[in-house]
């Protein structure tokens, strides 16, 4: 069977390191029959890669591998991958290969104190292979991390939830309206659930908030969102990341004109702007946390251009 699945991919495969995770990569695996696809996703002994990068400070703790997967059912409007909406858009890896990919940076990452992220897209619409990247790098004495939109949380056993230390979950709105409105009409009931289970079974999480002007930057939304990270009593750390035009010429390229409305629709303000509304709003009143003795603003550059916002855990 694991043959037939992976016949069209070769056993070495691997997608090559991108330069920027912000990269625009498609039709990188149309040529994988439909039915090794369905069968390979199934049981996670293919996955479908966007890029993978190391050295990566921003995805969790310490220096770290950071591995995009493709396919995401969100279609956030200020998406700035949304290449990897698509699941061909990604390079077939069998899981063979990304775990041997792995083991070249294991003994890295253990010295620097950091690990293994895997993001998109959205990684738990390949679950099984998440699931078993994941078991692998546990097995390598690595830190793991997932980045996630919490919506296919179910798909995760709590066994397998034990393999992920930390689980970075992308709020994109408390309300079920906004959430609707932020994304492609998707109810967040699911992830909602999802990080209530995190709480009850005490696995670490970081919350992350995408601040858009006319979009996000919401009074009532932002505090809704501060009060349910505070209430769930495993968030250690929130960061708003600002909203950058970066991802505004991919939708037409990546699938089609129709969607052209969806991503970089709200331009921007200038960084006076961001830097008043982060100090005003958000520490002063959003992400005081109960659990969080200090918090920083931090305006410089990043691997990604923008300006954040960070709360720590003592």
């Amino acid at each position: 069977m694991e043959g037939d699945v992976t016949s069209s991919v070769s056993a070495h495969s691997v997608v090559p390191e991108g330069d920027s995770p912000f990269e625009l990569r498609t039709h990188q695996g149309i040529g994988v029959p439909e039915n090794e696809v369905r069968a390979g996703i199934a049981s996670g002994e293919l996955g479908f890669l966007h890029s993978f990068t190391t050295g990566s400070t921003v995805d969790g703790p310490g220096v770290r591998v950071v591995a995009w997967t493709t396919l995401c059912m969100f279609r956030c409007k200020y998406c700035h991958n949304p290449d990897t909406w698509t699941l061909s858009n990604g390079t077939p890896v069998r899981i063979e290969a990304a775990i041997e990919q792995l083991q070249k940076y294991a003994i890295g990452l253990k010295i620097m104190r950091g690990g293994f992220t895997l993001s998109g897209g959205e990684p738990l619409m390949q679950a099984r292979f998440a699931a078993r990247l994941f078991a692998a790098a546990k097995d390598l004495g690595i830190h793991t991390a997932l980045e996630t939109n919490g919506f296919y949380g179910d798909r995760l056993s709590d066994k397998e939830l034990g393999n992920i230390d930390l689980v970075i979950l992308d709020m994109k709105a408390f309300r079920p309206e906004q959430h609707k409105r932020v994304t492609a009409g998707i109810d967040n009931k699911q992830v909602i659930e999802f990080c209530q289970r995190l709480a009850a079974l005490r696995r670490p999480m970081w919350f992350r908030y995408v601040l858009v002007p006319g979009l996000t930057d919401d009074d009532d939304e932002m505090e809704r969102v501060a009060e349910f990270a505070e209430s769930l009593g495993v968030v250690e750390r929130a960061e708003i990341l600002p909203f950058h035009q970066m991802g505004k010429v991919g939708p037409e390229v990546c699938i089609g004109p129709n969607t052209s409305s969806i991503g970089g629709v709200h331009r921007a303000r200038d960084r006076h702007f961001l830097r008043h509304r982060f100090e005003r709003r958000l520490i002063q009143r959003r992400f005081k946390m109960s659990r969080v003795s200090s918090c920083r603003v931090d305006l410089g550059p990043m691997a990604h251009n923008s300006v954040w916002v960070s709360a720590y855990r003592a």
